[in-house]
């Protein structure tokens, strides 16, 4: 009974933690339960290039200007309806200027998540690396037992 108690404790306090991964929270996501991606996408991004959409969708001056690396963490409702749940934001002061959370909000579109053959809400990890000669977009997956794994990676040049 014991052991039993202090697993339910602690499942709670995993699954009250587990809403936001990143520093920087957003509340505005109506998202009671979700699951969080591993290495099966449950989610299929619709924009037939999502890196291109995301970047055109910043001015070309500031885009260029932009270094180092932003992770999004991304809620997906039961219709596919995306709403950006937290960041960590490393880039430059360039950067830091750009509107993410708008861009995820508005210009991405995904297929309703699905899994096990139910409809459901998922939460998904972008991770978009802004380097000297190229842009790079990882869709990462969580794994408890090996942390962050790629799914997916898009690469343009600038």
């Amino acid at each position: 009974m014991r052991i039993f108690l202090i697993l339910v404790i602690t499942g709670f306090s995993l699954s009250l933690n587990a809403q936001n991964l990143f520093t920087e929270q957003f509340s505005d996501c109506e998202s009671e339960f979700f699951y969080l991606e591993g290495k099966d996408i449950i989610s299929e991004n619709l924009n037939e290039d999502l890196i291109a959409d995301v970047i055109n969708s910043i001015d070309p001056k500031t885009v260029k200007k932009i270094k180092g690396t932003i992770k999004i963490q991304v809620f997906i409702d039961s219709i596919g309806t995306p709403c950006c749940l937290s960041m960590k934001n490393d880039l430059n002061s360039k950067g830091k200027s750009v509107n993410f959370k708008e861009i995820i909000n508005t210009k991405t579109k995904w297929s309703p998540p699905v899994k096990d053959g139910e409809s459901t809400c998922v939460s998904l990890i972008l991770r978009i690396s802004f380097q000297r000669n190229r842009i790079i977009l990882q869709r990462m997956g969580y794994n408890s037992n090996s942390g962050m794994t790629i799914q997916k990676r898009m690469e343009i040049n600038r």
